[in-house]
Parts: C-alpha cells; structure tokens; sequence
C-alpha cells in the first residue's frame, strides 16, 4: 500500500518530488507507459535538429527513481482502477494495491477523421517515441506539410524552417494560434513565418490527402477551398484530449476531462487527478475548464500531492490559458480566461517593433493578458489575476514599461503578505 501514480509528465514528476520532499519513507509507484517518460513536452520539436540529440529534452537524470526511491514501472499500460479494492490492473496482469492514487495521464492527440490520413508518411507529434519517428522520416522529406497552427505547429515549423526544409503550414482558425491570440497579434508570428519561408494557409482546413496507390505514401494534401499542395510528408499539430478511458472505466466523474474539486481530488475518494487530465473550476468564470499548459500541470502535481498527503491546501490557480512561448526571437506570455460580459473591457499597446501587449478586464479586475515580443511584467500581472486585485485607479498604466509593485504602495493597495 501507498501512493500509486499513472502517467510521468510534469504533473506526475512534480507529485513525486513533493511526496518525497514531505514524507521520506512513504511509498511511492509509477507507471507509464512511456519506456522514457522524464522529458519536456514543449521541447520536443528541438530533437528534430540533425544537431540536437535526444538527451537534450530530458529534464531530470535517468537515475531519478531510483533516487527518489520510486517503484517505477515504464512501458506498462493500466487496463483498470478498482476503487472498491484500492487497486489497479496491468495490462501485463499485475495488480497493484494503494492507498491514494493519482491519474496523471495526459491527453492524446487529436487525428482528423479525413480521407487518407492513415498514409505513409502522417505524423503525429506528442509523445518522445514520435519525435524520434519522425526526425528519421524527414531525411527523405522534401515538402512538409504542417497541420494547425497552435503553439506545437509553429514551434515544429520555426524548428524545421532553421534547417532548410521547406515548409507549408494551414490553419483553420482566422489567425495563428487562435485559441489566444487576436489578428493584431497574430500578425507579428506571421511576418516571422513569411520571413523564414514558411508558406501560410490562414483561414483553410485540411480535406484529405492523396497519394500513391502502390506505396500507400502521401503526395497531396487538398484544402478547404479546393486548392492542393505538394506535399510528401505531413504533421499533425490539430490539438489534443485528455486520456480519460481509467476514469469512465472507474465511474469518475468525467466531462471533456476528469472533473476534480479544489483538492485535485476526484468523485471517488482517494483518488486525484493533475494535469492535461484534470477538469477544475476556473477561478475566474467558475466553470469547469481544461488548463492543458506546462505551468498548470507542473502546479497541479505538487497540489495534488500535498493532498494526498493530507494537508488539506486548496489549488486555486486554475484558468483558462497560462503559460510562456519562445517562437524563434518572438517571447510570448498569456494567463487569463476571456469572459465576455457587459464589463469587458481591454487595452492595448502596438502592434509595433514586433511587440504588442494586451489586457483584459471584466468587473473592473484584470482578467487577462496576452504580451507579445516584449513579456517584462508578464509575471505581476498573472498574480494580480489570480490574487483578484482590484486597480482602476491605475489601470492605464499596466502597459507602462516601468510598472512595477511600487505603484501598489503608492496606492495603498493593501495586499497579502506572501503575494508573489
């Protein structure tokens, strides 16, 4: 008995070191059914560089269970949770029993549902394994073709543009990464696109890929207005969803992901849920939402973890998007929720010198931002979110490059001792 994990992402990584941190003779499993799961997600696309090898990405040393005294089992697969017995099923039929368990289980992604996407030569891109794929694949690709331009499309694209490749890039949104960003945005990233040679079809959606009969491989990609690109080898950037098969096996609560109280704990007693998984209340809209980024995943395993060592601390820092981007020289930095209402309002700074900066209120409380090229103050400005401070008497000046905490004393804007 003890504390069993499923899934090593951040979220899980982040409960093991704080387990361990709090409890030193507590046990402690995990299981993943990566063979090498102590990697950074967002920075797959660098292992794609002819120059960069696989061991660049990883963010703790191959000896980490083993320091941390963890009970790992890598490459297993659950089958099914028994919350009645405290125990889980391997596919490899071993049963494992615990006392807390944590589902750290990720998402997968997203395959469009188009004529020809199971050709040779269709990539998805998520996990280490297909990375690895598909850095041996493209030594033979001439044409790529890259679908979705989120956050993962145009890291893939900036990676493969710096070593030549000739790259095509669609989105279906009006703009590039339009889950947070506006047009004004948006069109800084495109100028850098262009400018790379990377060519744009902003506004379009993929409609099916043809190719060879004999060898099965992709030659064309047909788009929504009917054009047709070359293409001889494509990527799937088109999002993701959460692994939620366990949970519904379990009767767990379950929406688009595993919904979760501000405990990270589950319907089912015992056991929690972090991460890409986990549905919870956002804090400012107060409906349940997906928070699928880095620092949110990172959070919710400590969180999760003190919880599950009974120290009862509430997590309440879920919203909507947070997190930072690198896109070539381009820093990019957003938190928030967009909650329209009669209350919205925003302001803006550029677009100018590649940098445009935009704030969002709703009731008079910053409720989001997005900076681009320029994020200095990007960390204040998410704790004035998430610490709900009311400011009109200076809002206007959020924007100024020398805002800083002196104007909350100027201001007498009493705040809490341990806001960060």
């Amino acid at each position: 008995m003890g504390y069993v994990i499923v899934g090593c992402g951040i979220a899980g990584i982040s409960a093991i070191e704080t387990l361990r941190k709090y409890d030193q003779k507590c046990s402690i499993t995990v299981i993943s059914d990566e063979k090498e799961p102590l990697y950074s997600r967002p920075l797959m696309s660098k292992v794609l560089s002819p120059r960069s090898a696989v061991g660049n990405i990883f963010i703790r040393d191959r000896d980490f269970f083993t320091k941390n005294n963890v009970w790992a089992l890598l490459g297993e697969k659950v089958e099914e949770v028994d919350p009645e017995k405290r125990e889980i099923r391997l596919r490899s039929g071993k049963k494992i029993q615990y006392e807390k368990l944590l589902l750290a289980t990720g998402a997968s992604p997203l395959i469009p549902k188009i004529e020809g996407i199971d050709r040779k030569m269709v990539f998805p891109f998520r996990q280490l394994e297909d990375a690895i794929r598909l850095k041996e694949a493209l030594k033979n690709a001439k044409n790529v073709l890259i679908v979705g331009g989120g956050p993962v499309g145009l890291e893939l694209a900036y990676t493969l543009a710096k070593e030549g490749v000739k790259i095509k890039l669609i989105e279906m949104g009006r703009n590039l990464v339009p889950q947070l960003f506006d047009q004004a945005g948006s069109a800084i990233l495109e100028k850098k696109l262009s400018s790379a040679g990377i060519e744009l079809h902003i506004g379009k959606t993929l409609k099916g890929l043809e190719g060879s009969i004999m060898r099965n491989r992709v030659k064309y990609a047909i788009l929504s207005d009917g054009s047709v690109i070359d293409t001889d080898l494509v990527i799937l950037a088109t999002g993701v969803k959460p692994n939620i098969e366990l949970a519904v096996k379990s009767a767990i609560s379950v929406g688009n992901g595993i919904y979760v109280d501000d405990h990270l704990e589950t319907s089912i007693k015992g056991i929690y849920a972090a991460g890409d998984v986990a549905e919870s209340k956002d804090l400012l809209s107060s409906s349940y939402t997906l928070s699928p980024f880095w620092i949110s995943a990172s959070t919710q395993g400590k969180y999760a973890a003190l919880n599950m060592l009974g120290r009862n601390v509430p997590y309440k820092e879920t919203l909507a998007f947070q997190g930072t981007l690198r896109f070539d020289d381009v820093p990019v930095a957003f938190a928030g929720t967009l909650v329209y209402d009669r209350s919205f309002q925003e302001i803006a700074l550029g677009p100018r010198n590649n940098v445009y900066k935009k704030i969002w209120f709703v009731n008079g409380k910053v409720s989001g931002f997005l900076f681009v090229g320029d994020i200095r103050n990007a960390g204040l400005i998410r704790s004035i979110i998430l610490k709900r401070i009311d400011i009109p008497a200076f809002r206007e000046r959020l924007l100024d490059p020398d805002f800083s905490y002196a104007y909350f004393l100027k201001k007498e804007v009493e705040m809490s001792k341990n806001w960060l």
